[in-house]
């Protein structure tokens, strides 16, 4: 008799790629829920603390016979217990428990595919509480037109955290992340710099999309900033167990908060690149969401900020085509456009950006000297010169370097 999807769920233990450098040949992995991480464990037979409750498991010096996928979850077979014999446990990290060395091996000898269908574990990872708010609620209380009215990118390293003040006081976030590589202290250090500030002015958080890059802050954040968040703005779907520790944190301290955005389920139930404005009319902030999509980059929450003479476009992981397709004709009209760069000025698919009428301004690149990856790329850089952008380039700076621009 075949076996259900439930009893499927109940044996495999099961995964999804978080990062992959194909260079460097690492690969890091999270698991699903604290059920498949507790399962992945049970192999690993030595004692150890996890006093960050950290799930992640990186494994390098690796081949595959053959590729992943990203937004496909995969089985850990119980072979895995030979390598974990010499796992490095990594002590001061929030999000990487292991580092394991495979020394050559296939990788894929101990992480296949799932047997379990992904209808299913769509179904098991969408977050459903408060469904029915509307992510546009918490925005409609913003006066437009204030004065001393700025936009902060932070510089962070290989991640994203932009803030967006009213009069001085911060009151929306887009992504607050940084490296999955810092270490705690690290972490907590750039966090604490914001707690105050964040428990005084009560902002609005929107995460673009679960790539701990996007959201890694907030897991150092105190207790009673979480407590402070005016509305917390997510992805229903949570894909993993750093993701759900984040949004359990939320549950406990300010479950009020929460607003899930489901995708948009395109015509036929297939995937789509499509974004659907579902946010913005005249001048203010506009939101976009993604469309149900295996790549977590193109299937998110994208933001922009329009005033009578400025476009701030937000790229998040975004691909260009994308933007320029579903974002950019809103905003036909004469201005000065400023763009945060797509993936950290990496990776992110042709470059198409047909911003008609305006005066490119500055395209702001959130990678900093804090991490070393190959981000920003040099076709992007030359052809973001092309359309006349001038480059705001983070690498070789380190926190606490901000870009600021004045919004009028």
């Amino acid at each position: 008799m075949k076996k259900s999807d439930e009893d499927l769920l109940n044996e495999e233990t099961l995964v999804t790629i978080e990062h992959h450098n194909k260079k460097n040949k690492t690969i890091l992995f999270d698991f699903l829920d604290s059920k498949h991480f507790n399962r992945f464990m049970e192999n690993y037979d030595s004692p150890f603390e996890n006093p960050n409750d950290a799930s992640m498991v990186m494994f390098y010096n690796f081949n595959f016979s053959k590729k992943f996928q990203l937004g496909v979850y995969y089985n850990v077979k119980k072979s895995i217990s030979e390598l974990l014999i010499e796992a490095e446990l990594v002590s001061d990290s929030d999000v990487i428990l292991f580092k394991i060395n495979v020394k050559g091996r296939d990788i894929r000898e101990f992480i296949v595919a799932s047997n379990v269908s992904a209808k299913y574990i769509y179904e098991d990872i969408n977050d459903g509480q408060n469904v029915n708010n509307t992510p546009e609620k918490p925005f409609l209380a913003l006066a437009d037109g204030l004065s001393e009215r700025m936009l902060i990118v932070k510089c962070v390293g290989q991640g994203s955290w932009n803030e967006f003040s009213f009069s001085g006081d911060v009151k929306v976030v887009y992504d607050i992340g940084t490296s999955y590589s810092h270490n705690r202290q690290t972490v907590k250090k750039l966090m604490n710099l914001r707690d105050n500030d964040y428990q005084k002015s009560n902002p609005i958080i929107v995460i673009s999309h679960w790539d701990v890059d996007h959201y890694h802050m907030l897991l150092e954040a105190e207790d009673q900033t979480i407590k402070s968040v005016k509305a917390f703005i997510y992805r229903s779907l949570v894909p993993n167990k750093t993701s759900r520790k984040l949004l359990d944190r939320f549950k406990v301290l300010n479950p009020s908060a929460l607003f899930p955005v489901q995708e948009e389920i395109p015509i036929g139930g297939k995937t789509s690149d499509k974004l659907v404005k579902i946010f913005g009319d005249r001048y203010g902030f506009f939101i976009f969401n993604g469309s149900k999509n295996r790549d977590r980059n193109k299937a998110g929450l994208l933001i922009a900020l329009k005033t009578r003479t400025q476009v701030i476009v937000l790229g998040a992981d975004f691909y260009y085509e994308q933007i320029n397709k579903y974002v950019l004709p809103n905003f036909y009209y004469k201005h000065n456009h400023y763009l945060i760069v797509p993936h950290h000025g990496g990776e992110a698919g042709k470059f198409i950006y047909e911003n008609l009428n305006s005066i490119c301004k500055d395209a702001i690149i959130s990678v900093g000297g804090m991490y070393s990856y190959t981000h920003p790329l040099y076709v992007v850089k030359e052809e973001l010169r092309n359309k006349k952008f001038r480059l705001i380039n983070f690498k070789g700076k380190d926190s606490p370097f901000q870009y600021e621009l004045i919004l009028h």
